[in-house]
C-alpha cells in the first residue's frame, strides 16, 4: 500500500471528508457498482422525440464538484454551485434529464480489468453521494458512439429548426459539412475560455438566433460549451426551448471521424 499516495489523495480532498471515507470503503468493494436504469438507444431516441432537454455529466463536472479544475474550465465556486442546483433539482417534473456514464453501472472488479477503476471510482462514490439514486439516465457518452448522432439524433430532430452553440472552428467546420442534415440552422459562437464571464452576451446572441427563426416555431438548442453549458441547457429548457448538450459530438457529428475511443 502507497501510504505517500494516500496521503495525497487525503491532502488534495480534506475539504470533503465524506467522499474522502466513502472513496476510501468502496476502493475495497470488487462487486460495488451503481445499479440505476440507464436508457437505450431507443429509449433515449423517444426521449428526445418528445422534446425532453438532455444535459451531460462526466468526470470533468464531478472535479468542479469537488472544488478542482478540469480540463475545459477553471474551479469556481460559482460554477460549483450551479452544477450542484442542477443535481439536486433532478426529479420526474424536471425540464431535462441526466445523463451520466454507464459505466458507474459497472462492477469495480470488472472496471479495473478494464483499467479504467481510477478514472470512475470518483464518479461512482459522487453518485452515491450527491445524485438521485431512484431517477433514470441516459448514457454521459451517447453521442461519443460512431453513428449515435445519425441513429438517435436526427430521426428525433426532424423538420425542425436548429440553433449550434459551440466554438467558431465547430461552426466553420459544419457550416461546410456536406452530409449536415439540417437545413434550417443558425449558429452562435461561443469563446474558447471564459464562457462563464460571458455568459451574459452569450445569452443574448442565443436569443437573437431563436427570435430569427421564421414563423412561430420554436428551434431545438445544441450546446457544445463545456461545463457551463449544463446551467445554459437548465435555463433554456424551463423556458420552453429542448435544449440539448451533445458536447464534443459537435465536433465530428456527419463526418468519418471518431471519438469513440476516448470513452
Amino acid at each position: 500500500m502507497n501510504f505517500t499516495r494516500i496521503l495525497s489523495f487525503v491532502r488534495r480532498y480534506s475539504r470533503h471528508p465524506l467522499y474522502v471515507v466513502t472513496y476510501g470503503v468502496l476502493y475495497f468493494i470488487p462487486g460495488f457498482r451503481i445499479r440505476v436504469h440507464v436508457y437505450d438507444e431507443d429509449e433515449t431516441r423517444e426521449l428526445l422525440r418528445r422534446g425532453k432537454s438532455l444535459m451531460r455529466f462526466g468526470d470533468g463536472e464531478i472535479n468542479l464538484l469537488l472544488g478542482l479544475r478540469n480540463h475545459y474550465h477553471e474551479y469556481s465556486p460559482k460554477l460549483r454551485g450551479l452544477l450542484q442546483d442542477i443535481v439536486r433539482g433532478y426529479r420526474p417534473t424536471s425540464s431535462y434529464v441526466l445523463a451520466v456514464p454507464k459505466a458507474i453501472t459497472m462492477r469495480n472488479d470488472t472496471l479495473r480489468k478494464m483499467q479504467r477503476f481510477n478514472i470512475w471510482l470518483p464518479f461512482k462514490t459522487m453518485f452515491l453521494l450527491s445524485f438521485p439514486r431512484r431517477m433514470p439516465y441516459v448514457d454521459a457518452h451517447c453521442f461519443y458512439y460512431d453513428g449515435y448522432v445519425e441513429r438517435v439524433l436526427v430521426p428525433a430532430l426532424r423538420n425542425v429548426p436548429i440553433v449550434l452553440i459551440t466554438n467558431a472552428t465547430t461552426i466553420k467546420n459544419q457550416k461546410t459539412n456536406p452530409r449536415l442534415p439540417w437545413k434550417d440552422i443558425w449558429y452562435v459562437p461561443t469563446p474558447e475560455d471564459g464562457l462563464l464571464e460571458a455568459y451574459d452576451d452569450t445569452v443574448r446572441a442565443i436569443d437573437s438566433a431563436c427570435a430569427a427563426v421564421p414563423g412561430e416555431r420554436r428551434p431545438v438548442l445544441l450546446f457544445a460549451v463545456g461545463p457551463v453549458g449544463k446551467h445554459l441547457v437548465r435555463q433554456y429548457s424551463e423556458l420552453g426551448y429542448q435544449s440539448i448538450d451533445i458536447g464534443r459530438g459537435a465536433e465530428v457529428m456527419f463526418t468519418d471521424e471518431s471519438i469513440e475511443q476516448l470513452i
